[in-house]
């Protein structure tokens, strides 16, 4: 019989899973291994993207489904989108020239207006994106969207929630 028959461990992957140099220590990995070798069930529990776990989930032996963007999309552990949650498209500001804003579908990062918080988001996380002018802002599928962030300074995303 084996040890861990039964047992789902899901793992958030920043300040958890990944050290401070956003890697897997080997000896995290040995015992995720050590762990579904011995029948236990590896998920994922995530706010990061798709495309942000991208690097990490061909390392990691996921063999269960696993949440990312902050559970508004679950993927199988091939990756089949089992779940998105959509967005309205009227909750999206469209001409606040003092925000970033970043969508966010299984497939790709859309961006509808950029913002220096945006950009470095981008890059930080080593994402492509897609810019996109009003009109095509407005023509895309709101279904396919999982997460919205909008980006700028602290106390204007603050004043922006109240």
């Amino acid at each position: 019989m084996k040890k861990f028959k039964g047992m789902l461990l899901a793992c958030d992957m920043d300040g958890t899973l990944l050290d401070d140099s956003k890697q897997i220590p080997a000896e995290n990995l040995r015992a995720l291994q050590y762990f579904t070798k011995q029948g236990g069930r590896l998920s994922l529990a995530t706010g990061r993207s798709p495309h942000a776990i991208g690097t990490y989930i061909d390392q990691l032996p996921v063999n269960a489904p696993y949440s990312v963007m902050n559970g508004s999309l679950i993927c199988d552990e091939n990756r089949k989108i089992l779940y998105c949650s959509g967005m309205p498209y009227e909750h999206v500001l469209l001409n606040n020239s003092q925000f970033g804003c970043e969508v966010f579908t299984a497939e790709t990062a859309l961006i509808r207006q950029m913002s220096d918080h945006t950009l470095q988001h981008m890059h930080k996380l080593h994402l492509d994106y897609q810019m996109l002018s009003n009109e095509q802002f407005a023509k895309s599928a709101t279904a396919d969207w999982c997460t919205v962030n909008f980006t700028g300074e602290p106390a204007q995303i603050t004043a922006l929630t109240q």
